[in-house]
């Protein structure tokens, strides 16, 4: 396989694209999305994306019977292996996904995704195909209660019953309902609406879901120690002991990602310092990166350090975007991912 040029993060300009966000024609979620990313996405850009097909397996999840691998195939032969998990949620009877069923589940677009296909997101929210009414939709809605997606608009009568994720009822002292529910994720379950564009209706119960400031997404690390993959180019490097600090810092043994890259450590000797591809240098317990560029030593911090962990070098996960320039460096779904493709959100 053949790699990009190594190029240290202190030699490239900071550019960041937009991810592009796919929304569906059934019913699209707008969930979980800070003021300032959602102020990013603009209006009419969902940031859940919606996934319509048949069951065709379901397994444990890597042999934990608290999490299923429900493979899902579409009408084009398109298929998405959702992961499904305590925090999974059921908009219909989980008695009703069983192999053979319609059923439609929804990922978040915004968490970073194994770069495997066929795609392996955890679903956030899962239900069963309704082929009549009640209908569910699932997305933000602006102030005049018209979905991000442009396909909705609300009509809230004295009749809406109108809760929390808790199943409390939804105040909104000292604002209209208009102006409580404007950029808030709504799950609204209808029965009618008209045939324009937006559809209109008057729903029949509408929830309005948590956000990540109220829930706080925490990873779910494994127990020190644990051999967990490390992928780097979408390649294999090894199975790697697990390591993070305190604080949650992922730690990455330095050599096995060399060896994988095909890129040299040094040792300065007089410094007492690893040197990577050699224009970085790196200490065991200092914060402070020095790259070299264009023949001058730039420091860089980014908040830990290297250590020594049974006599291997480890680092932040976080030096290889930070420092040495890759796109993406994160540990989702059990494995360790380091590449230079498309820039994860």
């Amino acid at each position: 396989m053949k790699l990009m040029a190594r190029i240290p993060r202190c030699m490239l300009a900071a550019v960041i694209a937009a991810t592009a966000l796919i929304s569906a024609p059934a019913a699209v979620w707008g969930g979980n999305v800070t003021d300032a990313i959602r102020a990013g996405l603009g209006d009419k850009m969902p940031a859940f994306t919606a996934f319509t097909g048949t069951i065709i397996e379901i397994s444990d999840y890597h042999g934990d019977p608290g999490r299923k691998f429900v493979s899902v195939e579409d009408e084009d032969e398109g298929v998405v292996n959702f992961i499904l998990t305590e925090n999974t949620l059921f908009f219909t009877a989980p008695a009703l996904l069983y192999e053979g069923n319609a059923v439609t589940g929804y990922y978040d677009n915004l968490r970073p995704m194994m770069m495997i296909y066929p795609p392996q997101p955890e679903a956030f929210a899962f239900s069963a195909v309704m082929q009549e009414p009640p209908f569910v939709k699932l997305d933000r809605f602006d102030g005049e209660l018209v979905s991000f997606d442009g396909m909705l608009k609300l009509n809230i009568t004295a009749d809406t019953i109108i809760h929390n994720q808790d199943g409390d009822d939804f105040e909104h002292a000292g604002q209209t309902l208009e102006e409580a529910l404007a950029g808030a994720a709504l799950k609204v379950i209808y029965s009618v609406s008209t045939r324009s564009i937006p559809a209109l209706t008057t729903p029949d119960f509408i929830m309005v879901l948590y956000e990540t400031a109220e829930i706080p997404v925490i990873p779910v690390y494994p127990a020190a120690g644990t051999p967990v993959p490390l992928v780097v180019q979408n390649e294999l490097a090894g199975e790697v002991p697990f390591e993070a600090l305190d604080d949650g810092t992922v730690m990455v043994p330095l050599r096995v990602v060399s060896d994988a890259l095909g890129i040299e450590l040094g040792w300065d000797g007089e410094t007492q310092s690893v040197i990577w591809d050699g224009l970085i240098k790196l200490s065991i317990g200092a914060d402070e990166y020095i790259c070299e560029r264009r023949g001058e030593a730039v420091s860089i911090n980014i908040g830990a350090a290297p250590t020594l962990i049974n006599d291997r070098t480890y680092v932040p996960l976080q030096f290889f975007t930070e420092v040495a320039g890759f796109n993406n460096a994160y540990f989702f779904e059990g494995q360790i991912e380091i590449n230079d493709f498309d820039l994860m959100q």
